[in-house]
């Protein structure tokens, strides 16, 4: 049996430390799970770190990685991965790019906040953001680096990349329409891809919503031009052909596989033009999955904020305007039933389904009520010319 000594025990606990933080800094899972304690770890999450680690060492210039929502990729990408990069090169000029500026923007402030925080410069303490830099979506640091966060289609010019992230260029309304598509991929070939200094490298990251979307522009780019960029390409499925979900370690098959059935029950039942899933939770990989059968599924996610009373209210002017009818079935009186007894009954799940559907047809401008607003019909002017 080995005594220690307190001081022994203290030098023994501060070795560990140390190596825990040179970890941290050569590897980017250890560095994840250093800045953020909460994170599960997942075979995917191992198989994009090699390649984050090949962009770093310079030995991988175009990734693309396609995963299903609510699988990090966000985090990693958009988030961790550049902070990481910063740390072991802080001159690094980084262009951020997702399908909404406001998005892009987030995930600088989240950066900034990170690299000022103790926890990140205790691995590394020598980089710092710029003391001018007030803007959460563009900002330098101390040695030079910089960083820019734009959306889909916003101007990047006067900017220079040697880092080029493209998260989730697509929202789920864009996948219906192919000029947004089109539009996405112009914006790309014309706009970022033009800053990219040499021996910059690209990473894209998304959910794939159509063969037409960036990914399926890019792939198809590669076989048919000689000189198009050549992709790296890595896929998740939210289950893989084991049956068994790419991330066990945080979403439960069992749970998943019942959402999936009964989902696919509802939708043979009623054949649906359209397939509403909340955008959170499940529902996102769900989402994905359904798709893949070729079920007709857009995500939503209501706007006005996430009290079920608040969204209740906002739909009562459509019962009140009688534009909210019902069959005669068993199932229609209780859903009727439920939504009379709201907030007091016992279960709310007809009201949370009956109020996303309306506030989703209503929003999309398929039902209007007598007092909306409507612009009068302009007449021809008559003019006269000399």
């Amino acid at each position: 049996m080995i005594n220690q000594s307190a001081a022994e025990l203290q030098e023994q606990l501060i070795l560990e430390h140390i190596k825990k933080l040179e970890n941290a800094e050569k590897n980017f899972i250890p560095f994840v799970r250093h800045v953020w304690p909460d994170f599960i770890s997942g075979y995917h999450h191992k198989k994009i770190a090699e390649k984050f680690k090949a962009i770093r060492d310079k030995k991988l210039k175009r990734l693309i990685v396609n995963m299903p929502p609510r699988h990090t990729k966000s985090e990693f990408a958009s988030f961790l991965f550049p902070a990481w990069l910063v740390g072991h090169d802080p001159t690094i000029k980084i262009i951020q790019t997702t399908h909404t500026t406001e998005l892009a923007v987030r995930f600088g402030r989240k950066m900034k906040n990170l690299i000022d925080n103790e926890i990140y410069q205790q691995i590394f303490d020598k980089v710092s953001i710029s003391a001018d830099s007030k803007a959460a979506g563009r900002w330098e640091t101390n040695h030079g680096g910089e960083y820019f966060a734009a959306g889909v289609g916003s101007a990047i010019t006067g900017r220079g990349a040697d880092l080029l992230i493209i998260d989730d260029p697509h929202s789920e309304q864009d996948a219906l329409s192919e000029t947004s598509l089109d539009s996405a991929y112009e914006w790309y070939t014309s706009g970022p891809r033009q800053r990219l200094q040499p021996g910059g490298a690209i990473v894209i990251v998304m959910t794939r919503w159509s063969v037409k979307d960036l990914t399926g522009k890019l792939i198809d780019a590669q076989t048919k031009e000689p000189k198009a960029d050549q992709w790296e390409l890595i896929e998740f499925p939210a289950i893989l052909p084991s049956g068994k979900p790419v991330w066990p370690e945080y979403w439960d098959l069992d749970t998943f596989t019942e959402l999936k059935k009964r989902a696919m029950e509802k939708y043979k039942y009623w054949e649906p033009e359209t397939v509403i899933v909340e955008a959170k939770a499940s529902g996102l990989p769900l989402t994905d999955e359904l798709r893949s059968t070729g079920i007709p599924v857009v995500n939503y996610t209501p706007s006005r904020g996430h009290d079920k009373h608040v969204r209740v209210n906002s739909v009562a002017p459509m019962f009140e305007a009688g534009q909210v009818w019902y069959p005669d079935e068993r199932w229609a009186e209780e859903v009727i039933e439920e939504c009379a007894a709201f907030p007091f009954g016992d279960h709310d799940d007809y009201v949370d389904s009956t109020t996303q559907a309306l506030m989703r047809y209503r929003q999309g401008n398929f039902v209007q009520l007598p007092d909306d607003y409507y612009d009068e019909p302009r007449t021809k002017e008559r003019r006269e010319y000399y």
